[in-house]
């Protein structure tokens, strides 16, 4: 069942439940993704494996604040995401002329738009206006 639009600003209850998967989907799938490459990585390279694996058997973990702290897991998790991103580049197309949210940015028909993984929350807001590819 599709709920009418109240007007050209507000989100319908189907726009805001493919956003809602958009969110699920994207934030299991580029986790799923991190882990794999971060696997692969150890995998790979046995010497840093052996590194991580005595930099976690000689920390007690048992706080998150704890896991900031160990340079080797930090250096590995953000080498594999720097080598691997999980989300690089997104293109949309806008549909119609419009504005970017309550702001004056006008977004003409037509336009490309890329989505850099590092701004995955402003990617989503803009998608709002935009055909799916």
């Amino acid at each position: 069942m599709m709920m009418k639009e109240l007007d050209n600003n507000k989100l319908t209850m189907e726009d805001l439940s493919a956003q809602s998967i958009l969110f699920f989907i994207a934030g299991y799938d580029t986790t799923n993704a991190a882990f794999d490459h971060i696997l692969y990585y150890m995998a790979n390279n046995p010497d840093w494996q052996d590194k991580l694996y005595d930099e976690l058997n000689n920390n007690s973990i048992r706080e998150y604040e704890v896991l900031q702290e160990l340079p080797i897991l930090n250096a590995v998790i953000n080498e594999s995401l720097r080598l691997k991103p999980s989300l690089t580049v997104i293109e949309r197309v806008a549909k119609e002329d419009c504005t970017f949210l309550d702001t004056a940015i006008q977004i003409p028909k037509g336009k490309r738009l890329l989505k850099y993984s590092h701004f995955f929350a402003f990617f989503a807001i803009v998608t709002l206006y935009m055909s799916q590819i």
